[in-house]
């Protein structure tokens, strides 16, 4: 998948300097890998009044991203009645997840009959990643995950998540 994300730090896929005569100094450039694994190329094109002026020994260059355990950015949940509503904003540049583990902690007093869930999740992520409107996003995603709790959603305190990838897991993100 083509990442929109990725640009250079000024924006934009192309970026143009100007290197003074008798100078042989360019100017930093910075670029935002975006969130898909994979090769970035950067080419370099010289012109001179106008006129392409490109050595042809100058080669692009070519930064790879490597396929990275999943990534959550933002995770809330909601409590109404017996249903807990877990949403969570986050990235798996490697366009697939397995699964999302839920740990459960009860508010003080209360308990719970299960204490964690591990959910698997491959296929609707993989529904979501092969959807065409997906790449706008490159590997971002929003998931929500419901739960019905028996004597209700409040005895929940927090619930602590993880997400899997073949590459790995994320860092767990604990949500009140």
């Amino acid at each position: 998948v083509d990442d929109p994300s990725i640009q250079f730090a000024t924006g934009g896929r192309t970026q143009t300097f100007t290197i003074p005569a008798n100078s042989t100094v360019s100017p930093t450039i910075q670029l935002q890998t975006g969130t898909v694994a994979g090769t970035i190329t950067v080419s370099l094109k010289l012109t001179a009044g106008g006129q392409d002026v490109t050595p042809s020994t100058i080669t692009p260059v070519t930064i790879t991203l490597p396929p990275a355990a999943p990534g959550i950015t933002q995770a809330s949940l909601s409590q109404s009645g017996d249903i807990l509503t877990i949403q969570i904003i986050g990235y798996s540049n490697s366009r697939e997840i397995s699964s999302a583990a839920f740990d459960f902690t009860a508010v003080p007093g209360a308990s719970l009959a299960t204490s964690e869930i591990v959910v698997p999740v491959e296929k609707e992520f993989q529904s979501w990643f092969d959807n065409p409107a997906s790449q706008q996003y490159g590997s971002q995603f929003k998931y929500k995950q419901t739960f019905v709790i028996s004597g209700g959603a409040s005895a929940v305190g927090s619930v602590t998540v993880t997400l899997t990838n073949a590459t790995g897991a994320s860092v767990s993100e604990t949500i009140k």
